[in-house]
């Protein structure tokens, strides 16, 4: 506790002797990335009567990022909306909220279909139907919940488009 006072003590008197603008520092939007990776891929939306061609080389990958404003994690939805890409804010909530809704669909299928599988095993008699049944919605569940889950750990867009946004963004409240 006596170092937090300290800190923002000397962080206070800094602040005042160099005259910073606190505010502009809390509108600032930054980019941390997680994982860059560099090399060929091939970018399914091109292909196939698509334009430009099918593999990009030397392009940047990765699509797990994290934003923050002011220094505090923001979701990738507000990020775009604080930058003013308000359509692609919408489309990055649904990504979002649909990684989700298929996560949590899948682990209660996943769930519900051992369960249903513990009963019928654990019956007097092995009622086999509804083994096989608990069976089927497991193995249809865990997909589901794979995806979404693999989903929320990525964003919607790459992050070379996001320090793009962040750095006009920055440029624009100087």
């Amino acid at each position: 506790m006596k170092n937090a006072v300290i800190l923002l003590t000397l962080t206070i008197g800094l602040c005042w002797c160099q005259k910073v603008d606190v505010t502009k520092f809390s509108k600032i939007l930054t980019v941390e990335i997680e994982g860059q990776v560099y090399g060929s891929y091939v970018d399914w939306s091109k292909a196939f009567g698509g334009s430009g061609g099918v593999a990009t080389i030397g392009a940047s990958t990765t699509r797990t990022w994290r934003g923050f404003q002011g220094g505090f994690p923001i979701s990738e939805s507000n990020f775009y909306d604080l930058a003013g890409l308000n359509d692609i804010a919408k489309r990055a909530y649904e990504y979002r909220k649909s990684s989700v809704s298929m996560f949590t669909i899948g682990t209660i299928g996943a769930i519900a279909g051992l369960c249903l599988m513990v009963l019928g095993a654990t019956q007097n008699q092995v009622n086999e139907p509804l083994c096989y049944t608990g069976l089927t919605i497991s193995i249809v569940g865990l997909p589901f919940m794979y995806i979404g889950g693999f989903r929320m750990n990525k964003r919607m867009t790459p992050a070379s488009f996001a320090l793009q946004v962040a750095e006009e963004y920055n440029n624009s409240i100087k």
